[in-house]
């Protein structure tokens, strides 16, 4: 399955950068111990934070000038924010990018841990926790809000798992990555998103 996710996101044709600033997010696949069952790792911010308090994200953050891509920046920040053993990721590719409402431009990587290890948040995280692709995939755990975009109409997914609203980017996120490398037929209109913020 990882060598199909890996050519898969070799097929993407990505945007050019942005003017905005730029992040670096990871999605990382795992399979934890003693299962054989691919997840994805999320985490959910602390409620004391100024922004984006209480809500549902993937490990990452805004790119530094020692950085020397956005790579190595979402891998950076994972291990501030999770413990993440970055030696013991494997990268599988990239999607392409999205503007947030805050007008970053944010750039998902996608890896896989070669070695199950266990996670501890530092001040920034609540909890981290995984949800199984399975439960992702399947359309009845889906709901989606619907809002109007330049007299179009525009849909964002969300899913609950374990009382964890994965909803906004991570959401959009989730989904692009589902729908290019599983086939799922999850509803969004990413794409409006990618320029969301230069018009």
């Amino acid at each position: 399955m990882l060598d199909s996710i890996k050519q898969k996101l070799t097929q993407i044709n990505l945007s050019k950068a942005t003017k905005h600033k730029k992040a670096g997010v990871l999605i990382l696949l795992l399979k934890e111990d003693h299962e054989d069952e691919y997840k994805i790792l999320f985490t959910k911010r602390s409620s004391k934070l100024k922004t984006h308090s209480g809500e549902v994200s993937f490990p990452g953050g805004k790119w530094e000038e020692e950085d020397k891509n956005l790579y190595e920046t979402a891998l950076r920040e994972s291990n501030e924010e999770i413990n993440l053993e970055i030696n013991n990721v494997t990268q599988l590719g990239r999607l392409d990018i999205l503007l947030s409402r805050h007008k970053i431009e944010v750039n998902p990587y996608v890896g896989y841990l070669d070695k199950f290890q266990h996670f501890k948040g530092n001040f920034e995280i609540e909890e981290i926790f995984t949800v199984p692709i399975s439960f992702l995939m399947n359309q009845k755990n889906i709901s989606y809000k619907e809002f109007n975009k330049k007299d179009l109409k525009v849909y964002i997914p969300s899913w609950v798992y374990n009382e964890n609203r994965i909803w906004g980017l991570t959401a959009m996120i989730t989904a692009d990555f589902l729908n290019i490398c599983f086939g799922a037929p999850t509803k969004t209109d990413i794409n409006l998103f990618r320029t969301y913020n230069e018009q």
